[in-house]
């Protein structure tokens, strides 16, 4: 990205309406709000409407895009582009949330699985907030939302947020029925904001 770049980030909410809103955050994003969200803070939308915002970004440093849920809202899409310095990145993930899920919260590095008991080698979840859809039929597994991509993680792992305006909901209890040999959805875009 060269000494710096400026990034922008285009999103369209979609059928969220106001629901959605877009931060950045150098390097990471701490979901229980902590002291390293304000000072990793580089900017936002400014508004849960449609619209563009840029930020800038120094060179060897990362950035993560988080599209916070303003609302209760469980099932919308919306889509993003963003561009460095010109360079256009982004998709839009059009993944479908059944009405249900909840965002849970995982604490800490987790193992991904791409179907119940089969892992993912090497593919760990940075701590965060996830959409969680259901369990699978042993109730060992949470089938969640990642990378606008649905994947599994050990029940163990998971945990409600306490975060507004999640404050606690239960996870999902219902069965989600695994295709055989096959979890995912089509798509491909950063569903959650991670960049």
């Amino acid at each position: 990205m060269g000494s710096s770049s400026c990034v922008t980030v285009t999103w369209d909410t979609g059928t969220c309406a106001t629901n959605v809103f877009p931060t950045a955050f150098l390097n990471g994003f701490d979901p229980t709000w902590g002291a390293a969200n304000a000072a990793n803070y580089l900017g936002d939308a400014g508004s849960s409407t449609s619209g563009t915002f840029s930020f800038p970004v120094a060179a060897g440093s990362s950035f993560v895009l988080v599209f916070m849920n303003t609302s209760t809202l469980s099932d919308c899409t919306y889509s993003y582009t963003m561009t460095y310095d010109g360079a256009v990145g982004g998709a839009e993930c059009t993944l479908p949330v059944p009405e249900g899920s909840v965002v849970g919260d995982i604490p800490f590095n987790a193992q991904v699985y791409y179907a119940p008991g089969s892992a993912s080698p090497g593919v760990l979840l940075n701590p965060g907030t996830y959409i969680v859809i259901g369990q699978d039929v042993s109730e060992t597994y949470y089938q969640i939302v990642l990378a606008c991509q649905y994947v599994w993680v050990l029940k163990s792992n998971v945990q409600p947020s306490y975060q507004p305006p999640q404050n606690g909901a239960a996870l999902p209890t219902r069965i989600v029925d695994a295709p055989s040999g096959d979890t995912s959805a089509a798509g491909g875009a950063n569903d959650l904001g991670s960049s």
